[in-house]
């Protein structure tokens, strides 16, 4: 199994690249090089090249290597960045279910996160991917979901529907990546086209 090459975190200046330099040596100078070596030869050098076995895994459950999300170390602490299922593009798309969760914490208090699950593929032939984008529950009409729904307005013309009633819904979009504050990327939507049932 080969290892695949991860790329280290890019620092955001000069500033930060000689403050990081400045607590590494300062750390260094707090431990002792005494303890450093007892440690490395207390560690069992035939753990170095260890690697883990996957086979209790079956073959139906077993991801490539490639899919796993990437690891952080940031701030003392180990986190899981997540990558995009696809890549920046048009696809054809059909909305297969709508959710909604209750009491969503963020960042900006307890809300309603409206989930739509996908299916999305670069032709109608294609084997479509599953994906699902998260919309923050808003009556205000200028926001994301508000904007989203919006592009089905064509399609259902001087009627009211719940949320269920777009289920079924197929079109052109073009997907494009977000990034947080984190690292994590996802996917978003601009709806191109839309067409009622596929």
């Amino acid at each position: 199994m080969a290892l695949k090459k991860v790329k280290r975190p890019v620092l955001k200046g000069e500033q930060e690249f000689i403050e990081s330099r400045k607590k590494d040596a300062k750390h260094l100078e707090e431990v002792s090089s005494s303890q450093v070596d007892r440690n490395v030869d207390e560690f069992p050098k035939a753990h170095l090249h260890e690697t883990i076995s996957l086979q209790g895994i079956s073959n139906e459950n077993e991801m490539s290597i490639t899919e796993l999300p990437l690891i952080s170390f940031t701030g003392g602490q180990a986190r899981l960045i997540r990558k995009p299922k696809l890549p920046e593009g048009n696809y054809f798309f059909r909305i297969n279910n709508v959710t909604y969760k209750k009491n969503f914490k963020s960042k900006f208090g307890a809300n309603g996160l409206v989930l739509f699950h996908f299916s999305i593929g670069k032709s109608e032939d294609d084997t479509p991917t599953q994906i699902t984008i998260s919309f923050s529950f808003s009556y205000h009409y200028e926001s994301p979901l508000m904007q989203f729904v919006n592009n089905f307005a064509p399609l259902f013309d001087e009627e009211t529907i719940s949320f269920d009633g777009l289920v079924g819904c197929c079109g052109v979009g073009r997907i494009y990546h977000h990034q947080t504050a984190r690292g994590s990327i996802y996917e978003r939507i601009k709806v191109e086209s839309v067409n009622l049932f596929n």
